[in-house]
């Protein structure tokens, strides 16, 4: 529950006041939903309006989606937030669907029924730092309750709450806090494979008094078992962090890198392989020009543009540090590459890229089996979480979805 209380409608002039709630839903998605069950109002009412809430004075776009008999007023908010202040020195807010990363421990007191207390430990705190921010995502205390329901049901849980703070205590405007948690979403979101992202933040002064509120869900997934490049054990987020957050605040690399990790959450999400590949490719494409064309300028943009898009990416793996030629392990690529004369993985992606792209050539699918689509979905997928980390300096162990799948099973980066 976010607010319980007066509530006001404003719509064409018209008022519409009365006693309500605004809350956080995470059912059927993560949503800012409010209702007033009486709001006084005889004719049906639904469409865009204002919602204010006079308590705090503070108001942001709606959407009226449901009237019924006896004035009940159901609606959303649109992405807003309420407050302007540089006194906040803390952020607090919740994370949905953050798989369960091993952190630090954390401790909890809880009284027992029969009296007297215990004290609980779990390894449940992840702190990341970028520059003078300090961010710490606590996973909950029942989180073993929460992942299984996630497991068995989907959907949308609250696994974790963050605050977002300053080195020393500084204090901070609500642009920068919004900011910080649009690079933390990003972040997350390459990290998990799929949307995780922070959501109803609070601002607080130095007395505690919240000044600053945003309602802004983010990009978000629904749970599904998922491939990550992070292993749940063995990683080194804290690491990835600082050099995510120093590309996002670089104006080269700003929009290339939200639309990279966009690209690349969607391809890993509930799509087709051969989706996947199609957008996976794109993503490649747009790292590497941004990378030996804007940023290395290593090569000219005309001359960049004629190479060949298996060359391009060949020239990608390299400055990772991989070998082009298709991993061992994807046996049903590596039989199809030999039978339609693909040289090596970039040659495979490529011919089926443009086999999907292009109608004349789209008997290739037919000939090509389900298995080495799919073998190719990976294989794309392996070289954008290889861009990234690369991309961003990370410099410890991840997990290679063309390895071993379990838990603690990780390896060094290849450029290590």
């Amino acid at each position: 529950m976010l607010h319980e209380g007066a509530l006001e409608l404003r719509h064409d002039g018209d008022l519409i006041a009365g006693d309500g709630r605004l809350q956080l839903e995470v059912v059927p998605s993560l949503r800012f939903r409010f209702v007033i069950p009486d709001s006084g109002l005889a004719a049906p009412f639904t469409g865009r309006c204002t919602l204010s809430i006079p308590e705090i004075g503070a108001s942001a776009p709606a959407f009226v989606t449901n009237f019924q008999a006896g004035g009940v007023i159901r609606g959303s908010l649109d992405t807003s937030s309420a407050g302007t202040s540089s006194d906040i020195v803390e952020v607090r807010f919740l994370v949905a669907n953050l798989p369960d990363f091993m952190g630090t421990t954390l401790a909890s007191q809880s009284p027992l029924p029969t009296g007297g207390s215990q004290r609980s430990y779990w390894a449940g705190r992840l702190e990341l730092n970028a520059g003078d921010w300090r961010i710490a995502l606590d996973e909950r205390l029942d989180s073993k309750e929460v992942y299984a329901r996630l497991k068995d049901e989907g959907g949308f849980e609250i696994t974790h709450i963050g605050s977002l703070s300053r080195a020393g205590g500084r204090a901070f405007s609500e642009t920068d806090a919004s900011e910080v948690l649009n690079t933390l979403a990003g972040f997350l979101g390459v990290a998990s494979g799929a949307w995780a992202p922070p959501a109803a933040a609070v601002g607080l002064d130095g007395d505690g008094s919240i000044v600053w509120r945003e309602w802004n869900s983010r990009w978000t997934s629904p749970w599904i078992s998922r491939v990550y490049p992070f292993d749940r054990r063995r990683h080194d987020l804290r690491g990835a962090f600082p050099g995510y957050a120093a590309h996002w605040a670089d104006p080269l690399w700003n929009e290339p890198l939200r639309i990279a990790t966009q690209m690349y959450v969607e391809a890993n999400g509930q799509v087709a392989a051969d989706i996947t590949l199609v957008v996976g490719q794109a993503l490649l494409e747009l790292i590497s020009w941004v990378l030996f064309v804007e940023e290395l300028q290593t090569h000219a943009a005309a001359a960049f543009d004629n190479v060949r898009a298996s060359d391009r990416l060949r020239e990608l793996l390299n400055w990772i540090g991989i070998s082009p030629a298709v991993p061992a392990s994807l046996a049903a690529l590596r039989q199809e590459a030999m039978r339609h004369g693909w040289a090596d993985g970039p040659h495979a992606i490529s011919e089926m890229r443009n086999s999907l792209i292009h109608p004349p050539r789209r008997q290739r699918l037919t000939r090509t089996s389900v298995h080495a689509r799919i073998d190719l979905q990976e294989l794309v997928l392996w070289y954008a979480e290889l861009a990234f980390l690369r991309l961003i300096d990370y410099n410890a162990q991840y997990a290679n979805r063309l390895g071993a799948k379990m838990t603690g099973v990780a390896e060094d980066v290849p450029w290590k």
